[in-house]
């Protein structure tokens, strides 16, 4: 798994003197191997390596573009498949966010959405209905900017309801954003 790693992060790295762009399909490829293998592996750091996958989002976003690369998105599936079977779906659900927050920082509404559609999914359970209510708000934001009021009133409606029928008095907070947010939609 480490030298999978590695060779795909060469592949990102231009040979000296070269001008021409990163080879993201060949590093995708190799980390697609890496995550088939994954699972024989307890002590490969996947955490870790799935942080690196959400900063390769980020960084020279006009050089490298791999979110909308449907390879990429099966590479994220299958390394959060493997996270929720290590640590359970909350850590998944935090991967997904995580990525939601740097496409939602790119602009990339569309491709934040189906992510934080997945982490609102995996995180909707009493222990973790936090995460779920945040990804839910950031889901009525992303379907506002978009146009879509009555999407984004929906979302922001099922947190204050969620929120108020919750025995959890930690996320009651949530009542009043929910409510705001779907005001704002009202707007």
């Amino acid at each position: 798994c480490a030298l999978l790693d590695v060779r795909g992060h060469l592949h990102l790295i231009p040979a000296p003197g070269q001008t021409s762009l990163p080879d993201t399909k060949g590093a995708i490829s190799c980390w697609l191997d890496l995550s088939q293998i994954a699972k024989e592996a307890p002590l490969f750091p996947l955490e870790r390596f799935a942080d690196r996958l959400t900063q390769l989002l980020s960084l020279a976003p006009n050089v490298i573009s791999v979110g909308d690369d449907p390879d990429f998105r099966k590479l994220t599936q299958s390394i959060d498949e493997l996270l929720a079977k290590r640590f359970g779906d909350f850590m998944a659900a935090e991967k997904c966010r995580d990525r939601a927050v740097v496409l939602y920082d790119k602009g990339e509404l569309l491709l934040a959405l189906k992510e934080l559609h997945v982490a609102k999914v995996k995180w909707f359970s009493e222990e973790s209905i936090r995460g779920s209510l945040l990804a839910a708000l950031l889901l009525a934001r992303c379907y506002q900017e978009l146009g879509l009021a009555y999407a984004a009133k929906y979302c922001a409606l099922a947190v204050a309801y969620i929120a108020l029928n919750s025995p959890n008095g930690q996320v009651k907070s949530f009542i009043s954003r929910g409510l705001f947010e779907a005001a704002s939609c009202d707007y």
